[in-house]
């Protein structure tokens, strides 16, 4: 007589449950081999430190601290080092009477002798690593700010065809 192959299950682990569907098998000669779904390498395998949001790329917002001016920028770098660099031309005028620096945002601090808190004054708006998309946030970010009545937009202004653009898709 040759022996019946052996046909095995396996299912997982899930308390009383898998040991009633073990003995179901069993009247059918199949042998069960029982799997854990919360095993301490599952647990452990996907965690991962999050990224700070300062350390990301896209679209963010600097608004200032006594009036309701702001300015919205792109980068491809981090926001820390993109933000950095606005207030180290803040920083570098300060003190002296040029208030032409390469920041906006800058000047419109120096130029009405306004000041900004990095802890309340930073809005990240947009994560977006990819260059299309997040030059087309900047410039919707614009288009919604210059044509918010209570704020003060320091971007120069987005042409007349991205505006037409925006004012198509609003009404679609």
């Amino acid at each position: 007589s040759i022996p019946s192959p052996c046909v095995f299950a396996s299912i997982p682990y899930i308390g009383r449950l898998s040991e009633i569907l073990a003995s179901i098998f069993s009247k059918y000669e199949i042998k069960v081999a029982f799997y854990t779904i919360n095993s301490l390498r599952n647990s452990l395998s996907f965690i991962k430190d999050p990224i700070p949001l300062l350390n990301k790329s896209g679209v963010y917002r600097l608004s200032c601290g006594n009036c309701n001016a702001a300015y919205i920028g792109e980068t491809s770098r981090k926001f820390s080092i993109r933000i950095a660099e606005h207030l180290r031309e803040y920083n570098k005028y300060r003190f002296t009477n040029v208030v032409v620096s390469r920041s906006s945002f800058a000047d419109h601090l120096l130029k009405e002798n306004h000041t900004f808190n990095s802890d309340t004054n930073i809005d990240i708006l947009h994560i977006a690593p990819d260059y299309k998309i997040r030059t087309n946030l900047e410039s919707l970010e614009i288009y919604k700010s210059s044509t918010n009545s209570a704020i003060l937009c320091l971007n120069d202004q987005i042409s007349s065809s991205t505006v037409n653009l925006f004012l198509s898709l609003i009404h679609i």
